[in-house]
């Protein structure tokens, strides 16, 4: 896709409480899409629409929520 790419981000139920709060942190468009991607299949599904640098970032910021090593 010319300019931009989707990232697809799996949200678990562990990792649900941490990313609500961070939500307020996050983009008006990660904020949404958050909000109105239903729960099904174990998580959160996003398909982001990256396509400037502030989404990017949420998208790191949710990857790295992710892939948190645990303690």
């Amino acid at each position: 896709m010319d300019g931009y790419f989707i990232a697809l981000i799996v949200i678990g139920v562990k990792k649900g409480p941490e990313t609500d709060l961070m939500l307020p942190s996050f983009t008006g468009y990660m904020q949404e899409l958050y909000r109105k991607t239903p729960f099904s299949y174990g998580g959160r599904w996003l398909m982001t629409k990256t396509d400037n640098a502030d989404v990017l970032n949420d998208a790191k910021t949710l990857i790295s929520i992710r892939t948190k090593p645990k303690k």
